[in-house]
């Protein structure tokens, strides 16, 4: 019997919640809590006994965490970067991300960039502007010159720049906006280009970084009179199983990335069960730091998934378990088949960031159910040999598994089924072998004829399957969730009456400005307008002692 591959079940129960909620800093996390609850974790900053002192303390060092790093040293600030990953497995999302960036064609293109953000933002809701309530113009005209900034920055760093494309043709402004892949001679041939010239440059100038060590929660002084938050001092970290104060004499920067594996969050958050395949270091620690001193919250609910299927095996490891491999077809042989074998959208469409995020994570509320999470790529022998079909992402990165360029390895695991007729790889599959046949019959009827009558994929896309057939199970899985602390133009995080907590700044992906709508390239850019934009504002924050 061929070896069926081992799951990793996703544990949407309500106790399972409440106890991931907790876990952290406290069970702050997700609900309506009083004042007194919210502010269960204060220290005063009387009487903490301080084990390290610098201007800048940031939490994380992904791209962001680099840039403001490296902003604030240069401004003059003492820093020290705190790392929640091993040497070696830092970087965050960073780390993994394609070599691409979203730019502005040049400085002329500033009221183009303005336009087009406006209609990422608006696209969501057929006219209004979802994820513009809380988006200053302010906000929005920094970001189109932080885009300028970026492609000059990069192009004296060496980068060489080449368009790629636009992801959003049809919205205001476009035409001067897209994704640039970017080079540079002389780094690694790898993805994450930036993030590796930006370590180099951490390393040369000695900013001392603490591995191993999460930040925990913020140490903050208590409210002045007639404010309702608090000004925050340092942060509590966690090394070698011991906590120790850190003080922040200038201010404190989160940097420290999503809630992508935080399941309390996901449950709460995103509209349907998912994995990620970025670091599994990205729990939301900066988003329940931050509320612990009353930050406000925004765009939780924007997340890009799925962007690729992923592929789930414990195979490799408890530690890659939740970990999703990229899978990605190539050829014209394949089909995506729920849990009862009937295909559910036009296939070939491309992954847009986002895109098929509801056929993908459709619930059937009469069935009480997601009919296609998990779901099924069905595809044949001539798709099989066309390459490795899983790969990228961190399990591919780190876990030193290399994915076959035959796929011939991975369904002698058990991960790919196989099947000599569609009645038996149904079997495999464990599901109804007349629908499944039914509906490969008719995709083949409609690749043959160039005409998909069912969800209209291009025929050129399109070849009929021919066996022997092939299935893999895959799950959503998203790059990076946009949601976290509201803050400012400045970076400073805001509090639920929108003032600033004092001492307190985000950037990157932890509080994106991005919505559920997204330009490719877009979070790059944003790590590192707002890693410089932080870091030159906590920098010049006067010392609190």
């Amino acid at each position: 019997m061929m070896k069926r591959n081992k799951e990793t079940k996703i544990d949407l129960s309500r106790r399972n919640f409440i106890k991931k909620a907790a876990v952290g800093v406290g069970a702050t996390a997700l609900a309506g809590l009083s004042s007194k609850q919210v502010g269960s974790q204060e220290r005063k900053e009387q009487g903490v006994k301080w084990e390290k002192e610098v201007d800048v303390v940031i939490v994380g060092y992904g791209l962001t965490g680099a840039v403001a790093a490296v902003t604030a040293h240069d401004a003059g600030a003492k820093v020290l970067i705190l790392e929640k990953m091993p040497k070696g497995r830092e970087g965050g999302a960073s780390r993994i991300q394609g070599n691409n960036i979203y730019l502005a064609k040049n400085r002329d293109s500033k009221a183009d960039t303005v336009a087009y953000f406006k209609g990422l933002c608006a696209a969501q809701l057929v006219g209004k502007p979802l994820h513009m309530s809380d988006i200053s113009e302010d906000m929005v005209e920094i970001f189109a010159e932080e885009l300028t900034e970026n492609r000059e920055v990069l192009e004296k760093m060496g980068f060489k720049l080449e368009f790629s494309s636009v992801e959003h043709p049809m919205l205001p402004g476009s035409s001067t906006q897209g994704m640039y892949n970017y080079t540079r001679a002389g780094l690694p041939s790898r993805g994450g280009l930036t993030y590796v010239f930006y370590e180099e440059v951490a390393a040369r100038k000695e900013i001392e970084v603490l591995y191993n060590t999460p930040g925990k929660r913020l140490i903050a002084a208590p409210p002045l009179p007639g404010l309702l938050h608090r000004e925050v001092r340092g942060v509590v970290a966690e090394t070698k199983g011991s906590e120790i104060n850190i003080k922040a004499k200038r201010a404190v920067i989160l940097a420290c990335g999503g809630y992508e594996f935080n399941r309390a969050m996901i449950e709460n958050y995103a509209r349907a069960p998912m994995t990620s395949i970025t670091s599994p270091a990205r729990t939301g620690d900066g988003i329940l730091m931050a509320m612990d001193v009353g930050a406000d919250l925004w765009h939780m609910n924007a997340i890009l998934c799925p962007y690729r299927p992923g592929f789930l095996t414990d195979d490799l490891g408890p530690e890659w378990a939740n970990t999703a491999w990229i899978v990605a077809p190539s050829g014209k042989g394949f089909i995506w088949v729920d849990k009862y074998g009937k295909r559910f959208m036009d296939e070939s469409r491309p992954h847009l960031h986002g895109f098929s995020r509801d056929a993908v994570n459709y619930y059937d509320g009469v069935k009480i159910e997601y009919p296609r999470i998990p779901w099924w790529i069905l595809f044949d022998d001539t798709v099989r040999k066309s390459g490795a079909m899983g790969g990228g992402g961190w399990v591919g990165e780190f876990s030193g598994y290399k994915w076959t360029k035959d796929n011939s390895a991975e369904i002698n695991k058990g991960w790919i089924l196989k099947g000599d007729s569609i009645e038996t790889l149904a079997a495999a599959m464990k599901v109804d072998p007349v629908a499944l046949a039914a509906t490969v019959s008719q995709f083949n009827s409609h690749a043959a004829s160039g005409d998909d009558r069912d969800f209209y994929r291009p025929p050129a896309s399109m070849a009929p399957l021919k066996g022997p057939f092939y299935a893999i199970k895959v799950w959503p899985a998203s790059v990076n969730t946009q949601g976290g602390p509201l803050h400012n133009e400045k970076c400073q995080v805001l509090d639920v009456w929108r003032k600033p907590i004092s001492r307190l700044y985000v950037g990157g992906s932890l509080g994106s400005m991005f919505g559920w709508l997204y330009q490719g390239g877009g979070t790059a850019s944003e790590r590192l307008g707002t890693g410089r934009t932080s870091g030159k504002n906590a920098a010049a924050e006067k010392p609190w002692v």
